[in-house]
């Protein structure tokens, strides 16, 4: 019905990124999970789903037993989180240690009704009434209204962020849309590693990052700190070598000088920064970590409201 190796593939709705947070009586807002998000499918088995469309069970055999969890088959919209010491962390989810939880936060089909027209606020009521306690599956809890609140708590917490979702939103597979918003503590963003620099004494002196405009590939600064010789080795292992540049913007002159190999746009990295200059370039971009679940197409600038090209990840 809704999986049994039928290729019944969802992609998830995606949020907006906005700069501040926002009280409003039309919206839950949420915590933004440090994860992976997945898409389940829980028909007398545990199928889960990443952004990209792949098959990440296998990933997460801890669980498998998922579907046991809800009280009919479903599919579920939500995100996978490892717990350690009582916060979520991406590290520990990507070695696969921690406590492993799958948080959910929408429902997209209930047995053979699809839901993707219901409210929001409609598909959040039934989901929660399909849980059954005690497993790994629970619910992402939200607040009504007071954005503002949430946003400060999760700041105190050290959590990543909110995001505010309008109650009387259908459910958009593949669409980033204004009806979901997201606001962070921390400007990051998600950049495609084109090349990297020389290191003196290391294997990488500085990762080469871009991100697309439109069909454009652009370049958008150098990350030269946050990543250890273990996890450099890591990335030159997993980039695809090319002749020439990738990028189809201006290249620095100087930088140029210090190219020891270009890549294939194909590898996904997470980066933290200060701000975005003039000429839409990360200031002082800093590695944290790979982001193996995403496409390199999902890593996108949109113009912000003071006319600057900003990351939307």
């Amino acid at each position: 019905m809704l999986y049994r190796g039928r290729d019944l593939v969802i992609r998830p709705m995606l949020a907006w990124e906005v700069e501040v947070p926002f009280n409003s009586p039309n919206h839950l807002f949420e915590v933004k999970w440090d994860g992976y998000r997945a898409i389940a499918y829980l028909e007398g088995k545990t199928v889960l789903q990443s952004r990209s469309g792949r098959n990440i069970s296998g990933k997460f055999p801890v669980l498998s037993d998922l579907y046991r969890s809800f009280r009919e088959p479903a599919v579920l919209d939500g995100e996978i989180v490892a717990f350690f010491q009582g916060r979520p962390s991406f590290a520990q989810l990507q070695a696969g240690r921690g406590e492993i939880l799958y948080l959910a936060f929408d429902l997209l089909y209930l047995g053979d009704r699809a839901l993707l027209e219901l409210t929001l606020g409609e598909r959040r009521r039934l989901l929660a009434e399909g849980i059954r306690p005690g497993g790994r599956l629970l619910l992402s809890e939200s607040v009504a209204g007071n954005g503002t609140g949430l946003y400060a708590a999760t700041r105190e917490l050290g959590l990543e962020g909110i995001v505010a979702k309008a109650l009387a939103s259908p459910y958009r597979p593949g669409r980033r849309t204004t009806d979901w918003l997201k606001v962070k503590h921390r400007r990051r963003a998600d950049c495609v590693i084109g090349g990297y620099t020389r290191g003196r004494g290391k294997r990488i002196g500085g990762l080469l990052l871009g991100a697309y405009l439109g069909e454009k590939f652009l370049y958008r600064g150098r990350a030269g700190t946050g990543f250890s010789e273990a996890e450099a080795a890591q990335i030159l292992a997993r980039l695809t070598p090319r002749p020439t540049p990738p990028f189809q913007s201006q290249f620095p002159p100087g930088l140029r000088r210090e190219v020891e190999g270009w890549s294939e746009p194909e590898l996904v990295c997470e980066v933290e920064y200060l701000e975005v200059t003039g000429e839409g370039l990360l200031r002082q971009p800093s590695f944290i970590t790979l982001r193996l679940d995403k496409d390199p197409r999902e890593c996108l600038f949109t113009w912000d409201t003071g006319g600057r090209l900003s990351p939307n990840s």
